[in-house]
């Protein structure tokens, strides 16, 4: 540990009465809390660990509390009662830490209670170890009805200051610590009027103090009726205070583990104090509130990182208690609070400039209601509907209401749940649609369990028929007269021809055949995704101009005039090595270049240090391989030779043709570049609310690299997440995109990469329906054979990533 200059600690008075080394002090903190004293006080008497005070501290209440606990101490000396002037609660808990007779302290608030068991079993593993400094438990609060809130259980690992960092980690009475320790940093801060608690166990955590968990909920949170009327802005203010401290040095601190002498490291400060204001902005909806005013401090710095999922998880915890409902209340509330969560989440949106996240917030809230809502009925929420589907029967299709463009399908056999899937839909979706994606993750199960003997003589019927009337027969015939080193081969693919026919027949014997209305749907939809295209081939002429006319045989590799300019002399033509692959690396990088935004440096690599990071590659026996390459494998599932990799570069800047391609030459690599195809011959104007926007690729460009073996795919049509869109704008957008691509560059478009790496299951199944074989995300992690080909991982090369750095993180995502 470390000493730090910081004010001395807290004096403690020579103890009078008895005294125990294994013994608890309680500290109570009450300011007219005469309606709730006497359950609390109850809780206490009722442990079933004995050894134990009770120090009540009144802090001058007017309503009777101070006579309530002195008539406790009169009949349990266990009780103890000090007065004091109205000085907080800060100053009254550092009062009853002072005057604590035993090692061991709870702090516990006049208004909540602990477990019968809490006592026994937080100072029982205290006692058992004396390496610790603090026990936790779980909590959970409750609502004046009854109701309870989703327990929290809190982490089990020893060292809490990362996580006391960023948030308070556990209620104030689901822990008992050393009260030396409490001692030793401080007390509490009575300059802070909220997150005084929050501050202790941070500046607790810092010192290095080991923590251990009892994983059981043994203390309970008791909202209030009047707990609405808190000030949110307060709270936010001084949490913001609490933040600064976790993420820098702490001042007041004697002693600190060296390991967090210097505080977190403050590259996610901002992102998790939004966080906390949507915390308290949820707490304020649910109290009547439009918590706008949240956003409303001063420096509000932008946090473009902030997580949809996880603002809507928040809210979806928060805002019902705060309305005194439980979760299961939220369709109710819905209607009430919507307008306000709507505003709020606008303005947090255009705050953190997070592009679609308040669209993607209510779409993740939207599904969390409706998963968690019991009844069977199909319920309409926002612009998601949800059904259940019984596959034990035929599955039909499913009238979706005009606002919905998703379909939230929960799917039972024989009345047990067995999964929910998430489709796109308008108007109408079939049967059959829902049966077939139901069966692709669950053919074995529905196989065994709901294919009838009806189902299967109807199943086995056109399986056979399809067989007949496809190429099945030349390849049994294959088969049977192939070389025996052939066999195998040909038999594998035997055997993905009749498993082709058997899934593509399956969802007929599910579901009932589409009715009128879907058929109609289904052309109207059509029409739209045909005049999506027009609308894209024409831009493409308009601003690309006619395509040159290249030969199939160069798309996707070096032509010969590129393979002799590929190579300083002295470098040899990559051989496959003799091992096979059944991984692969995916590299994303963005822009090769040194100026730009200083927001966006992680996404720049300088041209030098991507040379080194080349030649390393090449070093380590490295060949690069097209997209289409690794996708043909998956298809086949069979491996590569040697050490594939792929080299993915998003957005299509200038600097790809003008810093990367010459060292890519230099090595004989190749790569994909994902384009945003509305911005060809522009500028990457999304980055703009960061500073001066690059340059991307003309379409002279493009072309100039497509015959050099450059291989392209889609970004989108402008950039915007995918999972921003309702799903009209998300499926003409992406067609439109796709045709601008295919226009210009006289050649299939395929693959894509979603921006910003915003995809779900929705956007997975439109880019599917729409013919997309593949698409990588922004999830690291190196892509596998039998990988979702929708949902490839990438290993992000973040600006200033050393070569040795980069090796070492392919290597370990190999492992």
């Amino acid at each position: 540990m470390n000493d730090a200059t910081a004010p001395a600690p807290l004096v403690s008075p020579v103890d009078a009465g008895p005294t125990s080394a294994s013994g608890v002090s309680v500290i109570i903190p009450v300011h007219n809390a005469v309606a709730t004293l006497e359950p609390t006080l109850n809780s206490v008497v009722h442990q079933t660990y004995p050894v134990w005070e009770t120090v009540i501290i009144d802090d001058g209440s007017i309503d009777g509390t101070g006579t309530m606990a002195e008539d406790w101490a009169h009949r349990d000396r266990r009780f103890r009662v000090l007065h004091q002037e109205r000085l907080g609660v800060s100053a009254a808990r550092n009062c009853g830490l002072r005057e604590a007779r035993y090692p061991f302290v709870l702090f516990l608030d006049g208004d909540d209670r602990i477990a019968p068991t809490h006592l026994e079993r937080m100072a029982g593993m205290l006692m058992a170890d004396s390496t610790l400094d603090a026990v936790h438990c779980g909590s959970q609060r409750i609502l004046p009805s009854g109701v309870t809130g989703r327990p929290h259980l809190g982490s089990s690992e020893a060292d809490l200051f990362e996580y006391f960092a960023c948030a308070c980690h556990f209620a104030i009475h689901a822990c008992i610590l050393r009260r030396d320790l409490a001692l030793a940093v401080g007390g509490f801060d009575p300059s802070l009027t909220t997150c005084e608690d929050w501050d202790l166990f941070q500046r607790v955590a810092r010192t290095g103090a080991r923590f251990a968990r009892v994983p059981e909920v043994l203390a309970f949170y008791h909202i209030r009726a009047d707990s609405a009327s808190r000030d949110s802005r307060r709270c936010v203010a001084d949490a913001r205070v609490v933040l600064n401290r976790g993420h820098g040095r702490d001042p007041r601190m004697r002693i600190a583990a060296e390991a967090h002498l210097e505080g977190r490291v403050p590259t996610d400060r901002d992102l998790r104090l939004y966080y906390v204001i949507t915390y308290f902005a949820a707490q304020d909806i649910g109290a009547g509130r439009d918590g706008l005013d949240l956003l409303n401090l001063e420096d509000l710095p932008p946090a473009p990182e902030l997580s949809a999922a996880v603002v809507a998880d928040t809210i979806h915890e928060e805002l019902p208690l705060a309305a005194g409902r439980s979760e299961g209340d939220w369709p109710g509330l819905w209607n009430g609070v919507s307008a306000h969560l709507a505003a709020f989440l606008t303005k947090l949106e255009a705050q953190v400039r997070a592009p679609a996240l308040a669209f993607a917030t209510l779409r993740h809230l939207e599904k969390k209601i409706l998963l968690a809502d019991p009844r069977d009925a199909p319920l309409l929420l926002g612009s998601t509907y949800r059904v259940n589907a019984e596959l034990a029967r035929r599955v039909r299709d499913v009238f979706l209401p005009p606002e919905a463009d998703r379909l939230l399908c929960r799917l039972t056999l024989k009345g047990e749940p067995i999964g929910v899937m998430e489709l796109p839909g308008a108007g109408v979706l079939t049967g059959r649609r829902i049966a077939k994606a139901a069966l692709e993750e669950r053919r074995r199960l529905l196989l065994r369990r709901a294919l009838t003997p009806a189902r299967g003589l109807h199943l086995g019927l056109r399986t056979v028929r399809g067989l007949l009337r496809r190429r099945a027969l030349r390849l049994l015939g294959g088969v049977l007269t192939a070389k025996p080193k052939d066999k195998l081969g040909a038999a594998r693919r035997l055997k993905h021809e009749a498993a082709s026919v058997v899934k593509a027949d399956l969802s007929r014997v599910f579901a009932t055949r589409p009715g009128l209305a879907a058929r109609q749907a289904d052309r109207q939809w059509q029409e739209r995704l045909d005049a999506a295209a027009a609308a894209g081939r024409a831009h493409a002429r308009q601003y690309a101009g006619p395509p040159e006319i290249m030969e199939s045989s160069h798309m996707g590799r070096m032509t010969p005039a590129a393979e002799g300019l590929a190579r300083w002399p002295g470098h040899s033509p990559a051989r496959p090595a003799a091992e096979r692959a059944c991984s692969v690396p995916i590299l994303m990088y963005h822009r090769i270049a040194v100026d730009g935004p200083v927001a966006l440096e992680r996404y720049r690599v300088a041209p030098g240090l991507f040379a080194a990071q080349m030649a390393a590659l090449h070093r380590a026996g490295y060949r690069t391989i097209a997209l289409r390459d690794w996708i043909s494998a998956m298809t086949r599932q069979e491996p590569l030779l040697g050490k594939p990799i792929i080299l993915t570069f998003d957005d299509g800047y200038r600097d790809f043709l003008t810093a990367a391609m010459p060292l890519l030459r230099t090595y004989g690599f190749s790569a994909t570049v994902f384009l945003v195809a509305g911005r060809i011959g522009g500028a990457a104007d999304w980055d703009a609310g960061y500073g001066e926007v690059a340059p991307l690729l003309s379409w002279e460009e493009v072309r100039l690299l497509q015959e050099a073996g450059i291989e392209f795919g889609c970004h989108s049509l402008v950039h915007r997440p995918m999972t921003g869109m309702h799903l009209a704008e998300l499926a003409e957008e992406t067609v439109q995109a796709r045709a601008i691509l295919e226009e210009g560059l006289a050649a299939p478009v395929t693959t894509l990469a979603y921006p910003y790496g915003a995809e779900n299951e929705l956007v997975r199944r439109v880019m599917a329906d729409l013919g997309f074989e593949a698409a990588v995300t922004c999830k690291p992690g190196i892509s596998q054979l039998g990988d979702p080909p929708l949902r490839l991982r990438r290993t992000e090369v973040p600006g200033g990533c050393t070569p040795e750095q980069l090796l070492a993180s392919i290597d370990h995502g190999r492992r």
